[in-house]
Parts: C-alpha cells; sequence; structure tokens
C-alpha cells in the first residue's frame, strides 16, 4: 500500500513538471487503484491467516482435550495453562527470544504438555488413591510417549510446524532444575526454557484445582511450594518472576475455574 501511494505522488510530481493536467490526473487515479488492489489484497491475507490460525488453534485444542478427557478433564485446565505460560513468557522477557510470529503457537501449543497420558491405563489415570512404585513408574512413561506422537506427527507437518514447540514442552516439563526430574533428569539450562515455564505453570495448577487423588489447595500454598522449590525444582529466575506476578495466576484461576460436578 505505501508503496503504491508513494508511486502515486511520485508520478504526479512528474506529471505537474511537464505541464500535463490530464495525465496528472489519469495516473492519479490510475496508481489510487493499484492502491486499493494492494490494500484489498492484504485485508484478505490478513483474513485468510486469522483463519489458519483459529484453524490450527481448533486441531491442537482438540488433541489437547482429547488426552484430558481420559483424566475426567473439562478443557478448564488447558485454557488456564495457555494463560499462564502466556503471562510467564511476556514477563520474564522470554517472548524475545521467539520470533513474534511463532508466539501464538507456544501457548497454544502449551495445551498439548500432557498428550502421553493418551499412553497410561485408566485405571492408574484415575485411581483416586496413592500410586504404587510400579504405577507411578507408568504415570512417568507419559512425556516420552506424547514426545513421540508429536515427534511422529512432525514427520508430517514439517520441522516448522507448532509441533517443534509442543515436542519440546511435553517431552521435558516434569524435569527438574536440579536434575531429579524424568524422563531424562535433565538439569539446569539443559532444560528447554519453554519446559522451564511449563513446570512452573502444571505445578501451580495441579495445586489450586481438584484432581482424582486430591482436593484444591489454596493460591498461598500453591505459591508457596513454586517459592521453596526455586533452584530445586524450578528455574529460580523464572520462579522470582512468577512470584512477581502471583496475583495475576491467582485471578487467571478465578476466571477460568472448573465446572462444578
Amino acid at each position: 500500500l505505501f508503496v503504491a501511494v508513494g508511486l502515486a505522488e511520485e508520478n504526479v510530481l512528474w506529471g505537474y513538471r511537464q505541464r500535463r493536467t490530464s495525465m496528472i490526473v489519469g495516473v492519479f487515479v490510475f496508481d489510487l487503484f493499484v492502491a486499493g488492489f494492494f490494500l484489498a489484497f492484504r485485508r484478505v491475507a490478513n483474513r485468510e491467516r486469522r483463519a489458519e490460525e483459529r484453524f490450527r488453534e481448533t486441531i491442537i485444542n482438540s488433541m489437547a482435550i482429547l488426552a484430558e478427557h481420559r483424566d475426567k478433564g473439562t478443557g478448564a485446565h488447558i485454557q488456564r495453562t495457555k494463560a499462564y505460560v502466556k503471562l510467564l513468557l511476556e514477563r520474564s522477557g522470554s517472548d524475545a527470544l521467539y520470533p513474534r510470529k511463532d508466539l501464538p503457537l507456544i501457548w497454544q501449543s502449551a495445551a498439548l504438555h500432557d498428550i502421553g497420558k493418551v499412553g497410561v491405563p485408566d485405571a492408574i489415570l484415575l485411581k483416586p488413591g496413592s500410586l504404587t512404585r510400579e504405577e507411578f513408574e507408568i504415570v512417568r512413561q507419559h512425556p516420552s510417549i506424547g514426545g513421540d506422537v508429536l515427534g511422529r506427527t512432525q514427520e508430517l507437518l514439517g520441522k516448522d510446524s507448532f509441533v517443534v514447540y509442543a515436542r519440546e514442552i511435553t517431552e521435558c516439563h516434569h524435569e527438574k532444575w536440579d536434575g531429579s526430574g524424568y524422563p531424562r533428569g535433565l538439569k539446569g539450562e539443559s532444560i528447554p526454557l519453554l519446559a522451564r515455564i511449563m513446570a512452573i505453570a502444571d505445578v501451580y495448577d495441579a495445586i489450586v484445582t481438584r484432581r482424582p487423588y486430591k482436593e484444591p489447595l489454596s493460591h498461598e500454598e500453591a505459591v508457596a511450594v513454586i517459592r521453596v522449590g526455586s533452584g530445586s525444582h524450578f528455574d529460580p529466575r523464572l520462579a522470582e518472576v512468577f512470584l512477581s506476578c502471583e496475583e495475576e495466576f491467582d485471578a487467571i484461576a478465578k476466571k477460568i475455574p472448573d465446572p462444578e460436578t
């Protein structure tokens, strides 16, 4: 559009220097037509891009809801998690590390972090009491299962798809800063940044919401857990960012509650 308008101005000045009024009018009208064409083209392109983004988000949410449905989830966990990740990404300044066009992909892809639970038997996933050591070892496999699922998806969609971010989060969000996490025992900054962000978001939401094996705890208790876990479970810098905006986490949790059952 700006190029077309610039051409119109240049052509009008040229016509003025040639003292040709009819030419001034002609080229000005023509160039305005060109400018209008470019504007219309940009609007169509923007509509197509928004439609593509809505389609992609629908696919991501559908995959995530399928996984959460087996865990008796309602979809609210998915929406809260995306909001937490977006908040931490922005407040930590980490959003500057990624292409701007990819930022919506990142917090949308965060919804797939537990997709590997589709490989965990219902008897374990929905068990109301404590898990045995053997059962917990099966649960610990879900990040690897999710990574395998997304790896196959990535082969179909290519390396430039949202799956790159989703796989990074899914495989590593149970790793811990001190290396005591799973499945690979990664430590410190060897854990992908997005997975470190998801670790805080996922633990917070797990604490303040009802699960088959526990009743919800308070926001204050969740904040205390993350404060104590700074430097052991959680990236200390990101934990500090969380503590600076913990009231906004509380607001998100209250704005997107699980429906009463």
